[in-house]
């Protein structure tokens, strides 16, 4: 496993919170949350010159832009800078990442133990022979699945509430067959997600929603789709006209 751990991207909020940036700006701030990510405190030293060179700007630029790109960033007992949703992320991630390790061992452990013994049974020769128990078929358990970089974790935990109502077990397969069924309509995994929360599924199918367009009369599509497709049609132009607007928190980012 990596060093450090996959950050979590939430574009619609990255985007709320930070319309009142310019190019420059955004791209900037971006750069400083990779790159306080990637240490192992997850904060950014309170050095100008190295801030900058994160950024990826000169002396001059920096000092004229450094206001509106740390008005995110507060200042720890060290003076050193933090993003209070990056360090919630942070820890998220480290905590799913242990659980999964320590129920790795487990599991391993019990394997271990059941295949051992500390005494060897006599073997009785004049006994009945031993009735072997009927094997059983091996049943889908249920796997820790992590929250994928591309839902942002309200949506995540959403449908999750939605899956234990209905007492739907996650497999691994879950999440790749709703990619595969997104992108038949054009849908990112978070908008499927969006829509298995608004209407109750613990699944998705692209057939369901081809479905309800002909049920009601007309192929078109809702205004919900339309609201949906324009937010997915700006984010696209704007990674086109490099801006890459990769959502990094709810509020605070």
């Amino acid at each position: 496993m990596a060093e450090f751990p996959a950050l979590p991207f939430f574009t619609d909020a990255f985007i709320a919170d930070t319309t009142h940036l310019n190019a420059m700006q955004t791209g900037a701030y971006l750069m400083l949350l990779f790159c306080a990510w990637r240490t192992p405190d997850c904060k950014l030293p309170n050095d100008d010159k190295a801030l900058a060179r994160m950024a990826r700007m000169d002396g001059r630029a920096w000092a004229a832009h450094k206001q509106a790109i740390m008005a995110f960033w507060k200042q720890d007992d060290q003076q050193k800078w933090y993003q209070r949703r990056l360090l919630d992320e942070r820890k998220h991630v480290e905590d799913v990442r242990r659980k999964n390790v320590e129920a790795g061992k487990s599991s391993a452990l019990k394997r271990k133990g059941r295949h051992s013994t500390d005494v060897q049974p006599e073997v009785n020769q004049t006994s009945t022979p031993l009735t072997l128990p009927t094997p059983t078929v091996k049943k889908v358990t249920k796997v820790t699945q992590e929250i994928p970089s591309d839902v942002d974790l309200n949506t995540w935990d959403d449908w999750m509430r939605v899956r234990k109502a209905k007492k739907a077990v996650m497999t691994e397969n879950v999440v790749p067959r709703i990619r595969v069924e997104a992108a038949k309509l054009g849908w990112t995994l978070q908008r499927a997600i969006e829509e298995c929360n608004y209407k109750s599924w613990s699944g998705f199918n692209a057939n369901w929603i081809l479905k309800e367009r002909n049920e009601n009369g007309t192929d078109k599509k809702s205004k919900r789709d339309r609201v949906a497709d324009a937010i997915d049609e700006a984010i696209e132009e704007s990674r086109t006209e490099g801006q890459t607007t990769i959502a990094i928190s709810q509020t605070g980012f």
